[in-house]
């Protein structure tokens, strides 16, 4: 099965360029290999752009659209998938259930309490999904440092640092999760392998 990867990303109009174009290439890339990408489903800024790339290259793009959003007209209607929720927290379940990995582009204060959000549960084992930081222009430089101030003071557990992966750009975020996920159906393979050789049905 094709993995189905959540991106997080600003949908800000006013950001950078440099935001678009690494917008641009994590959905080329998720669509180049024939992944589902499963985002907030809105039409403007980076995230408009990310599900452009992703369709365009050939993926299929699921977006998850809180109520607050269609009031405001920001759905985009040109998506394989929609589902429409009640409100911010439905959405962050909605991705959960629908994603096998997550991935957090610079943002503001939406794509930070998203992403956050899947870290937490990660720590608390409720997820074992990766969730990938792409620092472009060491844009989360400032909350990496917390994390680590967090670590060092005794607030998180050790678990909290193996809970995220930080890379320095699209082609970087793309290449771990290649390798996660040969890691993962080895595994699952060498799994079944073990349940037939123990006379179990896989």
């Amino acid at each position: 099965m094709s993995l189905r990867v959540c991106v997080f990303c600003s949908s800000g109009r006013k950001v950078d360029t440099m935001y678009y174009r690494e917008a641009d290439a994590v959905g080329r890339l998720i669509g180049e290999r024939g992944w589902r990408l499963v985002y907030g489903g809105t039409t403007t800024g980076p995230m408009m752009t990310l599900a452009a790339a992703a369709k365009e290259a050939g993926g299929s793009v699921t977006g998850i659209v809180p109520q607050c959003l269609v009031k405001q007209g920001l759905v985009n209607d040109d998506l394989d998938t929609l589902k429409f929720v009640l409100d911010m927290n439905t959405r962050k379940q909605a991705m959960l259930n629908l994603s096998d990995a997550f991935i957090a582009l610079p943002g503001s204060i939406g794509t930070l309490e998203e992403m956050t959000a899947m870290i937490a549960m990660r720590t608390l084992g409720i997820t074992d999904k990766p969730v990938i930081l792409v620092n472009t222009n060491g844009h989360w430089d400032h909350l990496i440092a917390l994390f680590e101030k967090m670590k060092e003071q005794g607030f998180t557990h050790d678990s909290f640092a193996e809970a995220y992966d930080v890379v320095e750009d699209a082609d970087a975020a793309i290449h771990w999760l290649e390798a996660w996920d040969t890691r993962k159906n080895k595994a699952t393979v060498v799994e079944q392998e073990n349940l037939v050789s123990n006379g179990e049905s896989a």
